[in-house]
């Protein structure tokens, strides 16, 4: 029988999930993947409950969320998508210690619908770094595949607040 993988939106939830909540919960951890694959077995065995892994979310509400979510993206995301949008979730996650090299962050929150404090609801951010000097910075990820075309006027970093 063949499996049964999600189409449309729900797959493109999963799919963001995947690169923009399983780079916070490693940051928030201290766990430096050295591939998509070992971040993927990361974020697979972590509590999301656990005192450094709640750090990444701005409502207990998401929790319960991303659990199902990490659950999803395993079971029900066809394989190759699985790898690319973990080998993206990777890099992503290179780019926040990269950035925690020049301005150290404190957390990096996972945006999915609630905003951390400060944060404009209709922000475009999809993660936001919390830096240790109490400043914040949305950025708004378009991690595509190798043929796919982003919207233009979102690729882009941006210090925002």
């Amino acid at each position: 029988m063949m499996a049964r993988f999600l189409t449309g939106g729900q797959q493109t939830t999963i799919n963001s999930t995947i690169t923009e909540l399983f780079p916070a919960l490693a940051f928030n951890n201290g766990f430096r993947p050295k591939s998509g694959d070992d971040l993927g077995q990361f974020v697979q065995s972590i509590n999301v409950n656990s005192l450094k892994s709640k750090k990444s979310f701005t409502t207990t509400a998401d929790i319960s969320n991303a659990k199902k979510f990490i659950e999803d993206a395993f079971s029900k995301i066809q394989p190759k998508i699985l790898k690319e949008k973990l080998d993206n979730a990777f890099g992503i996650t290179q780019y926040l210690y990269e950035s925690n090299k020049s301005n150290p962050i404190n957390n990096v929150f996972w945006g999915y619908r609630i905003k951390p404090r400060g944060v404009p609801a209709n922000h475009a951010g999809d993660i936001f770094l919390m830096f240790k000097d109490k400043t914040i910075s949305g950025v708004s990820l378009k991690a595509g595949t190798e043929k796919s075309a982003e919207p233009l006027l979102n690729t882009y970093v941006r210090t925002t607040l």
